[in-house]
């Protein structure tokens, strides 16, 4: 249903690990993706909201995004719609994790133009390894 990662849509920085964004207002969520994340030799930033992600989205580019869906003031569908709108951020994949059990229905095939997976919490460590491998294979490809 989602679209697959493709090398031409992923930044191209030579050598450099991967950049990534933990959207999420849980700090515990944060802390626990974040110490696994650590096992990949990535670079890890936080944001507690939508908005704080537009900021840091703003100042910095990103390789991929792990995204909440509820969290305050600027949530996590809208947060998608900031990012599918904006031709300088549409190119970034992003991991939806979240608690919800029934996300199909928010997404549509054929409006899905991001790179977008979803994975349920608690999530699963052997998945975001295999998505981490596929983004740093398909990096590597396009240096």
């Amino acid at each position: 249903m989602f679209t697959a990662l493709h090398s031409n849509q992923l930044s191209n920085y030579n050598n450099q690990p991967l950049s990534v964004l933990i959207v999420d207002d849980s700090r515990l969520s944060q802390a626990v993706l974040a110490r696994h994340l650590q096992r990949h030799h990535v670079t890890v930033e936080k944001a507690n909201s939508g908005t704080e992600a537009l900021s840091h989205l703003m100042q910095k580019s990103y390789d991929l995004i792990f995204l909440d869906l509820h969290m305050p003031n600027i949530n996590g569908f809208q947060l998608l719609q900031c990012l599918a709108d904006n031709p300088q951020w549409i190119h970034i994949p992003i991991i939806i994790i979240s608690s919800l059990s029934e996300l199909t229905h928010h997404f549509s095939p054929s409006a899905n133009k991001q790179n977008v997976w979803l994975l349920p919490k608690p999530f699963n460590a052997e998945k975001i390894d295999k998505y981490i491998q596929q983004i740093k294979s398909n990096k590597k490809n396009c240096s």
